[in-house]
């Protein structure tokens, strides 16, 4: 026998389960008390009778409420991983830039922040330091660079005014148009030194392998100083023409 069979048998459906068939007659069957009290099942109830849950009815929610177990749920909270094959690469991690420091300048006016301007020396600065280590490996009868990590640090250092209290507008926007222009010339400046990290990999990496550990150690010295070196003219060439008038310097009017 099937559930809806066995539901239709339940006392007082009987009448239900013949007019409608034992399948429909649990869903079809209406429980109608009248108003002389007179209990009647019918399709639908008429209007002056009252309609009462029958037994084929959905049983009512429990009047109080109760803990009730719930079936958890394996899914839940659960998010799908990617699959290797799908997820996207990682972008490339952006080149690390110059960590900037100030030194405090005061002033009122153009003269006043010129005389403190001048009286440091050097309006702004920059510096440079690189460092850099290789992996060796044993190639043929000798050895040979295989891979190289660079460290570049970068420096500069520029001024910093905090205007007093109804300071000249105009003069606020020259002053910051006036550190722009200074740290963009620090970064050119710096130009010959992020050239030498560029080409110290491919330089060292390129070295033929060495008889010994030892003479490539050598070798691999001789072309980063022989870098440096070139970076540091390219430095002081940027210098000369800027005293020259090649190179236009940042002035504060």
């Amino acid at each position: 026998m099937t559930r809806s069979r066995k539901i239709a048998l339940t006392p007082f459906l009987v009448v239900g389960i013949g007019m409608l068939g034992a399948t429909q007659a649990v869903h079809a069957v209406q429980k109608c008390i009248g108003p002389d009290g007179s209990v009647s099942y019918r399709d639908v109830c008429p209007t002056e009778s009252t309609r009462v849950p029958s037994r084929t009815d959905p049983p009512a929610p429990p009047e109080r409420m109760g803990t009730v177990p719930i079936k958890p749920d394996p899914l839940k909270g659960f998010k799908p991983v990617p699959s290797p094959a799908t997820k996207a690469p990682a972008p490339p991690a952006a080149p690390a830039g110059p960590q900037v420091q100030y030194y405090e300048v005061q002033g009122e006016d153009v003269a006043a922040l010129l005389r403190a301007l001048d009286a440091r020396g050097k309006h702004a600065e920059s510096s440079w330091k690189l460092a850099y280590e290789y992996k060796s490996a044993p190639q043929g009868t000798g050895c040979k660079v295989v891979s190289v990590n660079t460290s570049l640090q970068q420096s500069i250092t520029l001024p910093r005014w905090s205007p007093p209290a109804g300071a000249d507008g105009g003069l606020v926007e020259r002053w910051k148009r006036y550190v722009q222009d200074l740290r963009q010339f620090e970064e050119k400046r710096l130009e010959p030194a992020r050239a030498l990290e560029a080409a110290l990999g491919p330089a060292l990496t390129s070295l033929e392998p060495a008889a010994s550990c030892d003479a490539l150690e050598a070798a691999a010295r001789s072309r980063y100083e022989t870098l440096v070196a070139r970076a540091k003219a390219a430095e002081a060439d940027f210098v000369a023409r800027s005293k020259s008038g090649l190179v236009e310097v940042p002035l504060f009017r």
